[in-house]
């Protein structure tokens, strides 16, 4: 599988900045954001916003641990199971 390099990545999103189809707002994808984090545990919502640096600095996943006194395994398998839960929230009703 191919990999793009930032050349392309920028090239591809300067693309879409022309095209004529309606793009959210900030304001607006800021809130669809915090409305579906909402929908997750208080566990899963904290360290997907630590890990994406949503509300501020990106951390690793051995820097989340140190701060949830957990392991980073342990933060890797939140993660995977809150952004399960937010791909297909109907499938997913365990998002502990």
């Amino acid at each position: 599988m191919g990999s793009f390099s930032n050349r392309q990545s920028v090239t591809i999103f300067s693309s879409l900045s022309d095209a004529s189809f309606p793009v959210a707002s900030p304001s607006h994808f800021s809130r669809t954001v915090a409305q579906a984090l909402n929908t997750l545990s208080s566990e899963g919502h904290a360290v997907l916003d630590l890990s994406f640096g949503l509300s501020g600095e990106c951390l690793t996943p051995q820097q989340i641990a140190v701060e949830f006194n957990s392991s980073p395994a342990k933060v890797h398998q939140t993660i995977e199971t809150s952004l399960r839960a937010l791909y297909a929230p109907r499938l997913n009703t365990d998002v502990s």
